[in-house]
C-alpha cells in the first residue's frame, strides 16, 4: 500500500504537468480535465493542493512558452506543416476518445442532457432577471436625469431668467 501511495505522490504531479503540456501543444485534451482531476485529488487528500495548483499553472504556461519559442525560432516555416500534423493528431486522438466516452457512458447521456437542459433554463431565467434589472436601473437613471434637467431649466422664485 505504501508503494501505491508513493507512486501517486511522485507521478501524479508529473502526470498532470505532462497532460497540460501536451494539451497546450495541440494534443486534443481539454486543459480543464487535468486541472479538475488535480483539484479533486487535492480535495480528497491524495495530492497537496499547494503543489498541484502551481503544477497546473506551470503545465499550461510551459506549453504556451514552447509554442511561442517554436514560432519565434522557425516562424512561418512551421505553419507550412504544423496544420497537417495538428489536424491528424487531433483526429487520431480526439475521435476515438470522444467515441469511447460516448460508447461507455451512453446510459448516463439522458441524465446529463436533462441536467444540461435544467441548467439552461436556470441560466435563461438569470439572464432575463439581469436584463430586467438593467432596464429598471436605466429607466430610473433616465427619469432622474430628466427631472434634474427640468429643475435646472425652471427659474428660481424671485429671480428672472438671464437675458
Amino acid at each position: 500500500m505504501e508503494a501505491l501511495q508513493e507512486f501517486v505522490d511522485n507521478f501524479t504531479y508529473l502526470g498532470v504537468f505532462a497532460v497540460l503540456l501536451l494539451g497546450s501543444l495541440g494534443v486534443p485534451i481539454p486543459e480543464e480535465m487535468p486541472i479538475i482531476a488535480a483539484a479533486v485529488l487535492s480535495h480528497e487528500g491524495i495530492v497537496r493542493w499547494w503543489l498541484a495548483l502551481p503544477v497546473c499553472l506551470l503545465g499550461v504556461l510551459s506549453g504556451d512558452m514552447v509554442l511561442y519559442w517554436v514560432g519565434r525560432h522557425w516562424g512561418e516555416q512551421v505553419l507550412n506543416w504544423k496544420f497537417v500534423v495538428a489536424d491528424a493528431g487531433a483526429a487520431v486522438l480526439g475521435v476515438p476518445l470522444g467515441f469511447g466516452l460516448a460508447y461507455f457512458f451512453t446510459d448516463q447521456i439522458r441524465a446529463i442532457v436533462a441536467d444540461v437542459h435544467r441548467a439552461e433554463r436556470w441560466l435563461g431565467l438569470a439572464v432575463l432577471l439581469a436584463l430586467a434589472a438593467m432596464l429598471a436601473v436605466g429607466v430610473w437613471r433616465r427619469n432622474r436625469r430628466v427631472g434634474k434637467e427640468r429643475l435646472d431649466e425652471e427659474p428660481a422664485e424671485g429671480h428672472s431668467p438671464p437675458p
